[in-house]
Parts: structure tokens; C-alpha cells; sequence
């Protein structure tokens, strides 16, 4: 089953949650690394996420982000 983009996100940002370089999002988000770039440059103009020294860390709002919406697949269920 394709995962939604809404999906993808949330598993990136928590694969940063206490910071990863790009190497362990790709992994623990299960991408390759031309679709996690895009996703990342995306999160971060977003403020969902922060680079630093190569390392992505998910940000307040990136929090918020990823508690609103499994709160949302929560009540889905």
C-alpha cells in the first residue's frame, strides 16, 4: 500500500525528533534519498524542521505537527 504524503512526513519527523543526519531519515523513513531531499528542503522552509552541521532535528511546530496528527489517526480508528 502507497504510503500518503501526510504519512511520509510524519515519519520523517519523527526520524528527527532527537536529531539524524540524512543517511538515518532515509532509513528510518524507508526512502531513497532524491525523495527524502525534497521532503526535508520542504519540512524545513515549513519550520517543521531545522539543519544544522548535517544534522536534521524536528522543530516545536514539527512537534505540534506530528502530535495533531496522530491524534487524528487515533480517532480515525
Amino acid at each position: 500500500m502507497k504510503r500518503s504524503r501526510l504519512e511520509i512526513m510524519l515519519s520523517i519527523l519523527k526520524a528527527a525528533e532527537n536529531g539524524a543526519n540524512k543517511a538515518k531519515v532515509v532509513r528510518n523513513a524507508n526512502l531513497n534519498f532524491a525523495a527524502a531531499s525534497k521532503y526535508l528542503d520542504f519540512l524545513s522552509e515549513g519550520g517543521f524542521i531545522s539543519l544544522d552541521k548535517d544534522i536534521y532535528t524536528t522543530t516545536k511546530k514539527g512537534l505540534e505537527y506530528i502530535e495533531k496528527l496522530e491524534e487524528i489517526s487515533i480517532k480515525e480508528f
